[in-house]
């Protein structure tokens, strides 16, 4: 395995990034799959005649084996159901022409072993079957197999030009013939055929890494997408990816604190005649804050809104009224269907602490609103809303947004702080009543880019 392969696979078993990238496979970027409920599995697939393991579970002689880059298992909670699946990404570098029939064999694999897990549980249970064929078998009628999907991505700068479905590969072309041979289609995520707003359906550093990839063969257009993105958003194994992949001399040093390594690589860059890349580009660490890190909200999300909105402390310093845990679970219903606004948890490595929304995306003024930023106590005054502030407007500056605007309570110092910190400045005073029905004195504040 050469290090392309190695840092690539390395990226892609990180929850967030799994996650992102199904999330735009399936669902149109929108938030679905929760990374934080994906569960790594055993890659290795054993594929076994039904029935042939031993009493003793031994393997057979004529078993298959093959191994994937990644595997996870995952509850997807959508419209009120839940759906228990398997998800597998194949990381390639280079374009594999046969990639439809080694997919056929993963999954093949997949669902062979899942049939041979059944048929051995079966046996420990000393069930017999209710019928000659359910004993034959060791699958009974009842029995059901978890759907697998498998993503391609493409790791390339050249457009891929392999075949997508097994009947590309094949020389007949006669209908009446290919209608009896059952086709088989992969799922590619392929860099060269990523639109500008594809790109933008990616929340995690994904979308810088794709990005590069996509237009790092073409020194215009690259320039563009880092000046564009204010922030280049990413963890170190992400510079790692762009780094093995592409080519570019960055210097990522093991404990991945420093931010401006873009940067300094841009000098050497300029002495060799290689591509200048633009003062604004940055990579940041996803360990750059104490492992911080922001996702959209998600259903699973009710139960702590519901905890952090209800600590005394917070209903205090934010004249709020206490709340239920069907409240937050209608609120996240609501957002999900309103594209005027986003939602995020933050995260402190694994643990949620805090919760920032924003409002008004769809305004043709293009300003949007910092309708709230609330953290655990324990989490408070610690720099976790400054870092979680300044992602959402990464976020918000790629989507057109020019100008952002919140209200804060004019004794809060603790938040102006983190706010001026930030870029923002009291824009006007005034009189709000507040959920409780206090009159509190309030500051505007606000902050706007070009």
């Amino acid at each position: 395995m050469g290090l392309a392969d190695t840092v690539t696979k390395a990226y892609m078993k990180e929850n967030t990034v799994f996650a992102d990238a199904f999330n735009y496979l399936i669902y149109g970027g929108k938030t679905v799959v929760n990374p934080t409920q994906l569960k790594e599995l055993d890659t290795t697939e054993i594929a076994l005649p039904f029935g042939a393991q031993d009493e003793n579970e031994n393997q057979p002689d004529d078993a298959v084996q093959k191994y994937r880059d990644v595997l996870k298992s995952a509850v997807i909670k959508q419209d009120g159901e839940a759906a228990y699946i398997l998800l597998g990404i194949e990381n390639q570098t280079d374009i594999h022409y046969a990639m439809p029939v080694r997919n056929i064999i993963y999954d093949a694999l997949q669902y062979g072993k899942q049939v041979a897990d059944i048929a051995a549980k079966h046996r420990t249970d000393g069930s017999k079957g209710h019928s000659r064929g359910e004993y034959l078998s060791g699958f009974y009628k009842d029995d059901k197999i978890t759907p697998v999907i498998t993503l391609v991505l493409h790791f390339g700068a050249n457009e891929w030009d392999g075949p997508l479905s097994l009947h590309e590969m094949m020389a007949v072309k006669n209908e009446n013939l290919l209608n009896f041979v059952q086709d088989y289609q992969i799922h590619l995520i392929d860099p060269a055929k990523l639109s500008k707003e594809d790109l933008e359906k990616f929340s995690t550093s994904l979308r810088e890494v794709i990005g590069y990839i996509k237009y790092s063969k073409d020194k215009k257009r690259l320039t563009e997408f880092l000046t564009d993105n204010p922030r280049m958003l990413m963890e170190a194994n992400a510079a790692r990816v762009i780094k093995a992949v592409t080519n570019t001399p960055l210097d990522i040093p093991e404990d991945a604190e420093v931010e401006e390594m873009l940067n300094e690589s841009e000098a050497r860059g300029e002495a060799r005649g290689e591509l200048r890349l633009p003062m604004v580009t940055q990579i940041c660490t996803e360990h750059s804050y104490k492992n911080a890190r922001i996702r959209l909200v998600c259903q699973n999300d009710a139960e702590f809104l519901n905890v952090l909105m209800n600590c005394t402390t917070v209903l205090q310093v934010l004249n709020e009224v206490p709340t239920e845990l069907q409240d937050w679970i209608d609120a996240i219903n609501e957002w999900s269907h309103d594209d005027d606004e986003e939602d995020y948890i933050v995260f402190d490595e694994n643990t949620p602490i805090g919760w920032l929304g924003v409002n008004g995306l769809l305004g043709e003024n293009k300003k949007a609103y910092l309708k709230m930023a609330v953290f655990l106590p324990d989490y408070q005054g610690q720099g976790f809303g400054s870092f979680a502030i300044r992602e959402v407007m990464c976020r918000l500056k790629r989507r057109g947004i020019k100008q952002i605007i919140l209200y804060t309570d004019k004794d809060n110092y603790r938040a102006q702080a983190c706010y001026k910190k930030c870029g923002f400045r009291i824009a006007e005073s005034l009189v709000e009543t507040m959920s409780n029905g206090k009159d509190v004195p309030r500051f505007k504040m606000e902050t706007h880019w070009e």
